[in-house]
């Protein structure tokens, strides 16, 4: 079997495989998190770095296969893609295969980026026990 049947045979089978969509890391980003994705694919292929892209809404991952493994069985690897702060919003993300000019969607998801929790700066924070502590004090000697 030449490489590229062996290659179209595992873009086929590939989502055949239980695979879960990309694991968001975390659950719920803020415009101040980065996100990690952890994306499941199948070990019969061997992967150059993934790389990430931004247009508009939708985010994308480009996992670039590099050969195909033909030996051990199948079983379920892992790749990972950081990307972000993102503004605020909804995003569609989605994570492609590319192997020899032929391109794969594995797995599509929706990620809700929402605006960052206020909080207190560490000096605020302190002067703020001084202030109640000054005023307790005042309270107990009244």
């Amino acid at each position: 079997m030449t490489m590229k049947r062996l290659a179209l045979l595992a873009l086929v089978v590939m989502p055949a495989l239980p695979m879960n969509a990309a694991t968001i890391s975390p659950a719920t980003p803020t415009e101040q998190d980065v996100i990690a994705a952890t994306i499941d694919v199948s070990s019969v292929f061997i992967y150059d770095r993934p790389f990430t892209s931004v247009t508009g809404n939708i985010i994308r991952t480009t996992l670039p296969a590099l050969s195909v493994v033909a030996g051990p069985p199948l079983f379920i690897a892992h790749q990972s893609a950081d990307f972000g702060p993102l503004p605020q919003g909804t995003y569609t993300y989605e994570v492609h295969q590319t192997f020899q000019g032929q391109s794969v969607l594995i797995s599509r998801q929706t990620i809700v980026v929402s605006p960052p929790i206020p909080a207190m700066s560490t000096i605020c924070l302190s002067l703020l026990a001084i202030a109640l502590a000054i005023n307790g004090c005042f309270a107990l000697a009244k």
